[in-house]
């Protein structure tokens, strides 16, 4: 209908700007009657003005809103102060033309008015061309016979059409309100089910869903402030989380606390409270106190109910505002249903964190567990090597690659023996990025820890990892004792780490376990080179024992032939040897026996080996020598023998020895023609009355 009434008006405005177009035109005719043209000039000037004007407010009404009306009212009492003042043309009829005028102004509504005061004035403005006289127009007395009849026609038409357009202006008015009406519930159902949406779709974090309800509800109930409460998991309170307009700072005061009757009316008996009274006398049931306490007018407070208890309350309230809130009963079950589904969207948020926590408590267990397990498997790693490792070297080897530098990242270490034969003096086994010399304030942090028999830790590693850190005064980071049944055998000491590595907890705990594996496995490794050493040695003269020399001559004999060099082997047998047994006794013979081996061992080079071949016979095995070597060893060991007073009591008994010189590859090429062809040697040395040397 309004676009209706700006197309009349538009035509309307064209249709007087058309005939004050020929108005200009008809007076500039011959006439008798004195004309006030300036009059009509004007007449005409405000009705081109006026339908310029109208046409802009038309375009742009929304903008000039009330421009509209007081160019209607320009219009109107221009055009009749014209008429009644001025006099325009005469004429008998103006208070006619004023009548109607009055009448639309008062009667109708702006754009009719505006409508029907552009028809009355394009209506005098006709009424002017009769009021010309003299015109050479034929048709002059037909025009003067119809200008009152056209003239109330076009009044009555107004009236007419003013009063159509009224009720149809009454009517739109009406369907407007009842279109703003239902644009409002639209509207409120518009954020409702967009609220519902957006907290089933895409938020999964507890805080955007609290912002996004405090901003929405608000508008969803034409209330000022909105604060979501919790129940406190300790005290039990309902406690502020969350609002639009009280600041985070002061929502832990606003709280309802577990003693009020409200408390029980919400979270126990799950039921809502609404004041839509602004009255502050009027009684406010169980919401009393707690409207009271805050200065709250009006309210409204919902439970959020979840699935087996109230986990709190949005509360909805207005402060400054003293006109009632008009909220329905059904607007309050809907609303109770979106607050149903808020707490819907709550629990499930908090489903999720909590399954998160539960993923993420599992992910890191399983990373402590991969960390122990990878460690602990370290450690069976490092058991396993020491388990296959008998000899000293290859212990300390595993104790090196695997732990130390593997798994503890040790830059710098010093691996020390304590020797129990020499008052547990300090002995270093290995040392790596430090002197094997042990002094100053290390010597005594080892010392303390022998002593002691506890760790010594740089800092407490209860409370922080160990690192390599600057201004560290002692220079040892960790020192463990390595014992074996409780009795300190060796020290571990970790001075420098790698960049990279550290000692936590942890680590420090399978160091321990590994201490007491390292020091079994040196203990073990003593031991058996103890054992090995044992079984190849003779237990009286200190020799290697015929099982050794069995087991060493024919590697020797292969070598030298690999590198074609010579080898020799003298066979030594003390002369008379059962006549000093006979005589003296086995215990005098086996300490000739013993000084014997002891001047062969002296005069013996590192590399030759020296065996007990047989009850007095003595094997010397030299490498890499010919027989004229072998003939000045001979005879040096003779000399020697001879030379030598063995002390029996008070007296000084001699000795001699008879030997046997035999070479490969010159006398043969195996240990048994090598050993046949000495024998028979020293046969003949002793034939010959020994205390020689034979070739």
């Amino acid at each position: 209908m309004i676009k209706n009434m700006d197309k009349l008006i538009r035509v309307a405005a064209l249709i007087r700007l058309i005939v004050s177009s020929f108005v200009v035109l008809v007076i500039q005719l011959p006439h008798v009657e004195i004309i006030n043209q300036n009059a009509v000039y004007v007449i005409v000037g405000i009705g081109l003005f006026c339908s310029l004007i109208y046409e802009l407010l038309l375009r742009n009404k929304e903008d000039f809103p009330y421009l509209l009306h007081v160019m209607c009212g320009l219009d109107i009492g221009l055009i009749g102060f014209l008429v009644n003042f001025t006099g325009g043309i005469q004429s008998s009829f103006y208070l006619l033309y004023l009548m109607p005028l009055i009448f639309s102004s008062l009667t109708f509504k702006t754009q009719p008015c505006i409508f029907f005061g552009i028809l009355v004035s394009t209506a005098y403005l006709f009424n002017m061309l009769f009021d010309i006289e003299n015109i050479d127009i034929s048709t002059y007395q037909y025009l003067f016979a119809t200008r009152l009849p056209l003239f109330w026609a076009i009044v009555i038409l107004g009236i007419f059409l003013s009063r159509q357009t009224k009720k149809l202006t009454e009517d739109s008015l009406e369907k407007g309100k009842i279109v703003e009406k239902l644009r409002d519930e639209i509207s409120k159902m518009s954020v409702f089910y967009g609220t519902t949406s957006k907290l089933f779709s895409s938020l999964i974090d507890l805080e955007n869903i609290l912002r996004f309800v405090v901003e929405r509800f608000p508008i969803i109930t034409n209330m000022e402030r909105c604060t979501i409460m919790f129940v406190d998991d300790h005290s039990g309170d309902l406690l502020g989380r969350t609002s639009n307009k009280i600041p985070v700072g002061e929502l832990k005061w606003f709280m309802i606390r577990k003693e009020e009757p409200l408390y029980d009316w919400i979270v126990k008996d799950h039921k809502s409270v609404m004041i839509t009274d602004p009255d502050p006398n009027k009684f406010r049931g169980p919401a009393e106190d707690f409207a009271e306490r805050y200065k709250i007018k009006t309210m409204i407070t919902l439970p959020l109910i979840g699935k087996e208890k109230c986990l709190g309350v949005i509360h909805i309230d207005n402060i400054d505002d003293d006109s009632p809130v008009r909220i329905t009963e059904e607007e309050l079950n809907e609303l109770q249903k979106l607050i149903n589904l808020v707490a819907v969207a709550i629990e499930r948020v908090k489903e999720h964190e909590l399954a998160s926590e539960q993923r993420e408590l599992i992910k890191r267990d399983q990373e402590i567990l991969n960390e122990k397990m990878m460690q602990l498997s370290t450690l069976f790693d490092f058991s396993s090597e020491l388990a296959i490792s008998h000899k000293l070297d290859d212990v300390l080897a595993a104790i090196e690659k695997k732990m130390l530098i593997n798994f503890v990242g040790a830059k710098s270490y010093r691996l020390v023996l304590l020797d129990p034969d020499r008052g547990n003096e300090l002995k270093t086994l290995r040392a790596k990025g430090c002197d094997e010399t042990i002094e100053g304030i290390e010597e005594e942090i080892l010392n303390e820890v022998i002593k002691s028999g506890e760790p010594f830790l740089d800092r407490d590693i209860h409370k922080e990892e160990i690192t390599n850190i600057e201004g560290n005064g002692n220079g040892v980071l960790l020192c463990f004792p390595l014992k074996k049944h409780n009795v300190t055998i060796a020290l571990l000491e970790i001075k420098e780490l790698e960049k990279e590595f550290n000692i936590n907890l942890t680590k420090y705990v399978i160091l321990l376990i590994a201490a007491n594996l390292m020091a079994i496995s040196i203990s073990n490794a003593q031991l058996y080179e103890k054992i090995s050493y044992l079984s190849i040695i003779d237990g009286l003269t200190n020799l290697y024992n015929f099982t050794y020399f069995k087991d060493r001559i024919n590697e020797e004999i292969s070598r030298a032939q690999r590198h074609n060099q010579p080898l020799s082997i003298l066979m030594i047998d003390i002369d008379h040897f059962k006549s000093i047994n006979t005589i003296y006794g086995h215990q005098v013979g086996n300490r000739i026996l013993v000084e014997i081996a002891e001047i062969i061992k002296k005069d013996a080079r590192k590399i030759d080996i020296a065996v007990r071949y047989g009850g007095d016979e003595i094997a010397l095995v030299l490498t890499n020598t010919d027989k004229e070597k072998a003939l000045v060893v001979g005879k040096r060991i003779c000399n020697l023998t001879s030379s030598y007073r063995f002390p029996i009591g008070s007296a000084a008994l001699p000795v001699t020895v008879s030997i046997g010189i035999v070479t490969s590859p010159d006398d043969g090429v195996s240990e048994k023609e090598l050993i046949n062809k000495v024998e028979k040697i020293i046969q003949k040395a002793k034939s010959q009355g020994g205390n020689q040397v034979q070739m």
